[in-house]
């Protein structure tokens, strides 16, 4: 995110987010798998499933802040360009470039064994082909 300000891209910025959001993603979903796994007591009669819920509720409402966060400082980009450095935005895109292909590369041999790393791993191939 720190290149997206220095350059004045929002297209960086909101790439850096999206990372970001990812990141958040997939970690909430781990520990709500974990969370959700507990044995239900005398005061959690359902268990702690509601924790998968829970979290991708916060995952959603991450999502819909990061979307307005972006629709306003796009729209104020419309009324006071800037100009954007350029040789920042290169730099910055082949570090991403190379940390999504680290990332794919990372995941391609688990991504057959388990779905989560499948889905994961598509999501990072996805990314990397844009």
């Amino acid at each position: 995110m720190l290149g997206g300000l220095i350059s004045g891209s929002l297209s960086l910025i909101s790439d850096a987010l999206h990372n970001l959001s990812d990141t958040v993603a997939i970690a909430s979903s781990y520990f709500s798998i974990k969370i959700s796994r507990k044995p239900k007591n005398n005061t959690r009669t359902y268990g702690y499933k509601r924790a998968n819920i829970l979290s991708a509720f916060i995952n959603s409402a991450a999502l819909l802040g990061i979307s307005i966060y972006l629709l306003i400082v796009a729209f104020m980009k419309f009324f006071r360009p800037s100009v954007i450095q350029s040789n920042t935005v290169i730099i910055v895109a082949i570090i991403g470039l190379l940390g999504n292909l680290f990332s794919v590369l990372l995941l391609s041999k688990s991504s057959k064994e388990k779905i989560n790393l499948k889905l994961s791993y598509l999501h990072l191939l996805s990314d990397l082909k844009k």
